[in-house]
């Protein structure tokens, strides 16, 4: 399953369950944060989702910049919704 699949997946499980939030990536790169695979309202937290489709693609991004961006656009988040916010990361096992 290729990694766009997975992340469709994913995110109608997720939009079935929370209320989905849709941001801008435009808004995000203007900002110089991470784009956001799938954000949803849990109650009153924000998770954001990033999706892989491997676990080495969890641990590249752990080594690259990408997680402090990731961590930002998470942080951005909570900063406008006055909520708190939380990163997961979902692979295909």
């Amino acid at each position: 399953m290729k990694g766009i699949d997975l992340e469709i997946e994913v995110s109608k499980l997720l939009h079935n369950q929370y209320i989905a939030i849709l941001v801008s990536s435009k808004l995000l790169r203007a900002r110089r944060l991470g784009q956001l695979d799938i954000v949803v309202l849990d109650k009153n937290t924000i998770v954001v989702y990033e999706i892989k489709s491997s676990e080495i693609g969890i641990q590249a991004v752990y080594k690259s910049k990408q997680i402090t961006r990731l961590r930002s656009s998470t942080y951005f988040l909570s900063m406008i919704f006055e909520l708190k916010s939380k990163l997961n990361f979902i692979a295909k096992r």
